[in-house]
């Protein structure tokens, strides 16, 4: 197993949060659509929009946010090389060369970037899972 600048039990926290994110999004876009399909809604699925609706302030994107912050520049590193090994952008055994590309990268929109990625969660897991760490622990 590689030492990762990264805690795995940080990295897994984060995977967590992104995929309550990642829920959000989901329900919110089969709730939009199922209302527009006609007037059928009623005032239990109007406070069921409300409550998944994605606004600015969201905490949960917020404590994601908190967490980018709060990584020194060796995390931020291996973070994002961790998010393109499960990507299959780089193997596993090219942990070394993901972490010098990661380098030239890594900036303060970082958080927009990774935010933006489809599966970023199942990209993390993989690469952890390929290093021999568990989320599932």
């Amino acid at each position: 197993m590689p030492d990762l600048a990264i805690a795995s039990d940080k990295v897994c926290g984060l995977i967590y949060r992104l995929r309550q994110r990642q829920g959000k999004i989901s329900a919110q876009d089969v709730a939009v659509d199922e209302a527009d399909d006609g007037p059928g809604s009623n005032e239990a699925e109007d406070e069921f929009l409300e409550i998944i609706e994605d606004l600015p302030d969201d905490a949960v994107e917020d404590e994601i946010r908190g967490v980018f912050e709060a990584l020194n520049d060796d995390e931020r590193v291996d973070l994002l090389a961790l998010m393109w090994i499960g990507r299959g952008d780089f193997g596993p055994e090219e942990l070394d060369t993901a972490r010098q590309e990661a380098a030239d990268h890594v900036d303060v929109h970082e958080a927009d970037y990774m935010l933006g990625t489809p599966l970023v969660a199942d990209y993390l897991e993989s690469a952890l899972n390929e290093f021999g760490f568990s989320c599932r622990e």
